[in-house]
C-alpha cells in the first residue's frame, strides 16, 4: 500500500527564547517550545520535514507559499497548534493541493524577520548522499547541504 499523505502544515505558538548554540545548550527542548512553522513532504529520498523556529524579536515567520500566514500572535495562548490550510478552490468548492506547493532546488520557501533556524529531519536511504554542513554551521541561502556522488554529479539535496 502507498504511505499515508504527510500531515498538514502547521503553526505552533509558544515562546521565543533565543537560539544561540549556548543557550540551547542551558535550556533543553528551547526549540520544541518556541514559536515555529512545520512543513511536510517528500524528496526523492523519502519523507522530509523543515521547522522553522522564531526566536527572541524573531516570532515573525513568512511563509512565500501562504501569504496569509501570521506567527507570533498575542491572540493564540503558547503551545496553541492551528493547521494551515495551502490548498487553493479547484472545480466545484473542492479543496485541491495547490500546483505552486512544489519546491525547486534553491527555491526561498521563506523568511524570518531578523533570523533564526531552520531544523531539517529528513530519510536519507541513499547511500551516494554526502552531508556538506555540520550541525552548528551556518547556511547562506542557495548553499547545498548535501551533494551525491559522481554518478549524480551537480545534484543537491
Amino acid at each position: 500500500p502507498p504511505p499515508p499523505p504527510p500531515p498538514p502544515p502547521r503553526h505552533m505558538s509558544g515562546e521565543l527564547i533565543s537560539v544561540r548554540p549556548e543557550v540551547l545548550r542551558r535550556i533543553p527542548g528551547a526549540l520544541a517550545g518556541n514559536e515555529r512553522v512545520v512543513l511536510h513532504g517528500v524528496w526523492d529520498g523519502g519523507f522530509l520535514a523543515l521547522v522553522a523556529v522564531g526566536a527572541t524579536g524573531v516570532g515573525s515567520i513568512e511563509l512565500h507559499c501562504a501569504p496569509r500566514v501570521r506567527t507570533n500572535q498575542p491572540s493564540l495562548p503558547p503551545g496553541s497548534i492551528v493547521d494551515l490550510d495551502l490548498t487553493s478552490q479547484g472545480i466545484q468548492g473542492v479543496a485541491r493541493p495547490r500546483a505552486d506547493l512544489a519546491v525547486r532546488t534553491g527555491d526561498q520557501l521563506g523568511a524570518f524577520r531578523l533570523g533564526s533556524c531552520v531544523v531539517l529531519v529528513y530519510e536519507a536511504p541513499d547511500p551516494t548522499l554526502t552531508l556538506r554542513v555540520q550541525s552548528g554551521d551556518r547556511v547562506r541561502v542557495g548553499q547545498a547541504l548535501a551533494t551525491r556522488d559522481s554518478v549524480h554529479a551537480g545534484t543537491r539535496a
